[in-house]
């Protein structure tokens, strides 16, 4: 979202696969944020904001491989 010249507010949901554990995770979410400033040199660190949200296709094929 533009706010102002060189002040923009980046959200990005983020599907995961399951059985990530916490440094993993972590480790995804500052990757992402990286690659951010790097494509936004100006961003605010603290105007990035990652949404987690878990893998629907995984949870799909789990359904219908145990019906």
């Amino acid at each position: 979202m533009y706010l102002a010249p060189q002040d923009v507010l980046v959200t990005i949901q983020v599907n995961l696969v399951d059985g990530l554990d916490t440094d993993k995770i972590e480790s995804v979410i500052d990757n992402i944020k990286q690659k951010v400033k790097q494509a936004i040199p100006y961003v605010n660190p603290a105007k990035v904001f990652v949404d987690l949200e878990r893998d629907r296709v995984s949870d799909l094929y789990k359904r219908k491989r145990w019906k």
